[in-house]
């Protein structure tokens, strides 16, 4: 059946009811109809998923959507499937046998989207498919990742310009939120764009007021505040233990709190997040885990309990507050050993080339993984000891860890809780001739093969409470026969032990021959050195507007101040040159009484503002009528 094209408004309004678009959607959208490679950026809350989402709709055909989040590909893909539209995701989770099915779905025109992460590009398997499905647009989310000059530069992103050059007519879209101008050149670059094509919000948010509160007793100020200001709030906090601390401290003092971190248990983590969506749960304590793909539009407040490390990652955070357009804050709260703190924690635990060799080389010899195998399969980590042999702090290696995953060669999931896993090693014609000797355990076999497809082709996550139950014995009877099974060589079974788990994309290799580069670390050092400076600045100038600091960092020199930040509110007369600006960038031409009405101020505090905006021509003059000098830019 030939799917009939349909406008961008026509697509907003089916699917998502919206009677318009926001500022530069529409823009966006139509490049990305005209086959023009394009690049969108989008702070937090601009709408970025519709940018790529409703031109896929536009036209017949497919859209790969490369991201690095498996929670936020498969809350989209959850959303979209809520709308009748055929979209799937291909995450590490996903069986052979239904990783096959999705493609084989995409090659014949079943799906509308397809979401995978930027290693599923090193695949081959997936490249050669790729050049047989109907694609019509590549989306890059997070894009900035591309970047050597970003702050979450992740190697397995430069596949996508291969990938490019199999599918060459293919446009791309690349989104994010945060790009300096450096960056925003460099990403285009990376993906081979013909010419220049942006498109951009301006990042000061109107109804945003970022503020820096400088206190001895960070728990009391913080518990201070959230009297002060009601509605739902997050609180970022640096570390896990810091997460169950503060929301136990707010607990007891009558604010309703919970907490948030990677270790917890994917169920218990929803549970928590749909308590606070449906704010049930007032304030959420969390780590930086919390918060990608949420779109929770009423967040009156983000505090920051510890200094980010990039004003990219504070931007992206605070950013989550005031989605809905109503009054919201981001609030940072600095104690005097902050700073000393965020400069040894940003230096500490470096690694250098031939040290990140030596972790590879312990974990797999720790693993017992030879070389030429171990690849897609997770393993238990046995960090404590690793940490040991190579006479390390656990969080130098964990640190160490992380650069070889963002350098493509593992996966770290470090969820305390993950699941078990089962995976039938013995060939299927043996397995058959092994039951016929071995009633015993035959009839369980057979039953825990009906329970899931896929057990032959990968390792199968499960949960042994829930099979056991399906089976009608007891947990402890269910674990003991598959111990066995696993003692007969017919299954492997890896059980959940609360550890960090591992997996390689590749089969190991010598150490020699590990794509590392000492010119990448240094240059990451350098990069990470100068965002750090940048945050310390942020926090400790006392000369500029908050908002302006940061538009500025991101390239945006001509913001105006914005009236709202703590800077701002200081300076009565910045609040006041502020409003006059909102109220003609709202009503336009507007008469000087009816101005001065608007404003509530003194005729003379009135003036004074006036003056300077005419001065510095941000305003101007005509008769009684005043005006913006020039349209604001969207």
């Amino acid at each position: 059946m030939k799917i009939p094209e349909l406008t961008p408004y026509e697509v907003l309004q089916k699917y998502w009811g919206y009677p318009e678009f926001r500022p530069q959607q529409h823009a966006i959208i139509s490049s990305v109809l005209e086959g023009k490679d394009t690049f969108a950026l989008l702070p937090t809350g601009g709408g970025k998923s519709l940018c790529y989402q409703v031109p896929g709709l536009c036209k017949p055909g497919l859209t790969i959507v490369i991201s690095p989040l498996i929670a936020l590909m498969k809350d989209q893909v959850y959303q979209l499937k809520k709308r009748e539209i055929a979209a799937e995701a291909l995450t590490s989770d996903r069986s052979a046998k239904d990783i096959q099915t999705i493609l084989d779905q995409a090659v014949d025109g079943k799906l509308r989207f397809l979401y995978l992460s930027p290693e599923k590009l090193q695949n081959q398997q997936l490249r050669a498919t790729l050049v047989n499905m109907p694609i019509q647009l590549i989306a890059v989310d997070e894009a900035h990742c591309i970047s050597e000059w970003g702050y979450d530069f992740r190697p397995s992103y430069l596949q996508i310009s291969e990938v490019r050059e199999l599918i060459p007519e293919v446009p791309v879209l690349a989104v994010t939120a945060t790009a300096t101008p450096d960056v925003v050149d460099d990403i285009q670059s990376k993906l081979h764009f013909p010419e220049e094509r942006v498109f951009k919000l301006r990042f000061l948010r109107e109804n945003l007021a970022y503020r820096v509160v400088h206190t001895e007793h960070r728990w009391g100020e913080l518990l201070r505040m959230l009297q002060q200001y009601p509605g739902s709030s997050i609180v970022y906090v640096r570390n896990r233990r810091g997460t169950e601390e503060i929301a136990n401290f707010l607990i007891e003092r009558g604010i309703s709190a919970d907490f948030y971190h990677a270790g917890l248990d994917s169920n218990v983590r929803a549970s928590k997040q749909e308590k606070w969506t449906n704010n049930t749960l007032r304030v959420m304590v969390s780590t930086n885990a919390f918060g990608m793909g949420i779109d929770k539009p009423d967040v009156r407040t983000v505090f920051h309990a510890d200094i980010p490390e990039s004003p990219e990652a504070y931007f992206q955070e605070a950013g989550r507050a005031g989605r809905d357009g109503n009054s919201a804050s981001a609030i940072l709260i600095v104690t005097p050993a902050d700073i000393p703190r965020l400069k040894k924690k940003s230096t500490q635990n470096r690694w250098k080339v031939e040290g990140l060799r030596r972790v590879y080389r312990t974990l797999c010899t720790q693993l017992q993984i030879p070389i030429g195998s171990g690849a897609e399969r997770w393993y238990n980590a046995p960090l404590r000891k690793c940490a040991q042999r190579l006479d390390v702090s656990a969080a130098a290696l964990y640190s160490g860890l992380q650069l070889i995953e963002r350098l493509g060669i593992l996966k770290l999931n470090e969820f305390v809780g993950a699941h078990s896993q089962v995976k039938f090693v013995m060939p299927y014609h043996q397995l058959y001739q092994w039951q016929s000797s071995n009633a015993a355990l035959a009839g369980f076999t057979r039953d825990l093969l009906r329970q899931r497809e896929g057990f032959f082709e990968y390792p199968q996550q499960i949960d042994e409470w829930n099979l056991a139950a399906n089976l009608g014995i007891s947990k402890e009877t269910f674990v003991s026969k598959l111990e066995q099974l696993q003692n007969y060589g017919v299954i492997e079974y890896v059980r959940a032990t609360g550890m960090p788990q591992i997996m390689f994309f590749e089969d190991r290799v010598d150490e020699k021959y590990l794509r590392l580069d000492e010119n990448y670390l240094e240059n990451r050092y350098r990069v990470a050195d100068t965002k750090v400076e940048a945050m310390i600045t942020y926090v400790t100038q006392t000369s500029q507007c908050r908002s302006q600091y940061i538009s500025a960092y991101f390239g945006e020199t001509d913001a105006l101040e914005c009236g709202l930040c703590d800077w701002c509110t200081h300076h009565p007369e910045t609040q006041h040159r502020a409003a006059i600006v909102q109220l003609l960038t709202k009503k336009g031409p507007i008469n000087l009484d009816e101005a001065l009405d608007n404003m509530r101020i003194t005729r003379a505090e009135f003036g004074e503002a006036l003056r300077h905006l005419l001065d510095e021509q941000i305003v101007r003059k005509k008769g009684n009528l005043i005006q913006m000098a020039k349209p604001a830019k969207s």
